[in-house]
Formats: C-alpha cells, sequence, structure tokens
C-alpha cells in the first residue's frame, strides 16, 4: 500500500469508504482503509471534522456504541482500540492479539468478537476492552462471515461460511461465548 501523506482530510477527495458507522455522539464515521483514516462527518454542521488517523491499514473495523470505541483488527492478530472523542489525540492502543491472521470482528456490547483460523477449524475470542481473554471456543469448519451484535439478543448473528445461513452465537453478560445457533441455508447460494 502506499501511505499517504497523513492526516487526510476528505474534503473534494473521491473516495468510497470500506465501511460507515454512526457514533453515538450523533456523528458518521467513515472508514477509509486506502487512506488510512477515520473520517468524521457532522450532520447538524454539515461538514467534515478531524480525520481520526489509522497508523496501519486494519483488515477489520468495528465500532461499540456502549464503549463509544472502535476496535480494529490486523492482518497480522493484533487488536487495537481507538477513541473517537476530539479531545483525544488520534491514536490506537494495542488490546489483545489472536494466533493467526483474523478473519472476523464485531463489537459484542461490553466485549471485542473476534475470530480466528486454525487448520480446520475456526476459533471466536471475546476480550473484555483493556484486552483480557473473556472466553475462546473452537468450532469445525464454519466461518462467520460480517458478524453483527444485536444488543436486545444478546447474540452475534453472522452469514455460515459453510452453509450460507443466517446463524448466530449468544454471547453472556460474562462475555461466555454459546452454542451457536444454525439458520436455514440459503437456497440460493451456490
Amino acid at each position: 500500500l502506499d501511505i499517504p501523506d497523513l492526516p487526510v482530510h476528505p474534503d473534494g477527495l473521491s473516495y468510497t469508504p470500506d465501511a460507515v458507522f454512526l457514533g453515538r455522539d450523533g456523528l458518521v464515521y467513515l472508514w477509509s482503509r486506502k487512506y488510512y483514516s477515520l473520517f468524521r462527518w457532522s450532520p447538524v454542521q454539515g461538514r467534515y471534522l478531524s480525520t481520526l488517523t489509522l497508523f496501519s491499514a486494519p483488515k477489520y473495523l468495528a465500532y461499540s456504541s456502549e464503549l463509544h470505541q472502535f476496535f480494529l483488527a490486523h492482518p497480522d492478530g493484533r487488536l487495537t482500540a481507538l477513541d473517537p472523542q476530539p479531545a483525544t489525540p488520534s491514536r490506537e492502543r494495542h488490546v489483545a492479539s489472536v494466533p493467526g491472521p483474523p478473519t472476523c470482528l464485531a463489537d459484542a456490547g461490553h466485549y471485542i468478537y473476534v475470530c480466528g483460523p486454525g487448520e480446520y477449524f475456526y476459533s471466536r475470542f471475546t476480550f473484555h476492552p483493556d484486552g483480557t481473554k473473556a472466553s475462546e471456543v473452537t468450532r469445525h469448519s464454519d466461518r462467520p462471515v460480517r458478524p453483527v451484535w444485536s444488543p436486545t439478543m444478546g447474540k452475534v448473528y453472522y452469514l455460515n461460511s459453510q452453509s450460507h445461513a443466517v446463524s448466530s452465537e449468544p454471547v453472556g453478560a460474562d462475555g461466555a461465548i454459546g452454542a451457536p445457533q444454525i439458520g436455514t441455508p440459503d437456497p440460493f447460494a451456490s
């Protein structure tokens, strides 16, 4: 990757965000992996605010509205956090690591939900925001794709990589990952 001159300001920049998040502060956060940036848009002011600079290109990025924190999963297995508060310097802090390249990332309320590969299995982890591991489980062959957290249901929902079904795993109040619930396979999946 060509590292752009940092920080990048998005006014007049032609880009497509890799993900868009609505912060509990009312700001719209637009992630650009290409520009190593989280652009901040104020709907109230109708303009971009200062850019949050990322110091490497994460593989995945998730936002926790409960914690008002961004979590980043890097190709080398590092998990970092970024505080979006304007008064806070735009710097990531190391949270935890998983033993290999992460394959998914989501917030799970007060926890970080991350997946990692094994030779024949996929592991799921939950971490406290301070990096303490809350739970680890290993599942055979299915890999969560695009997980999302439901605070109402207390579950992480995802597309199952094997059956193409919408599946879920509960995450308890203690961060423990429960048994998966596999949905009906997608009849249109090839």
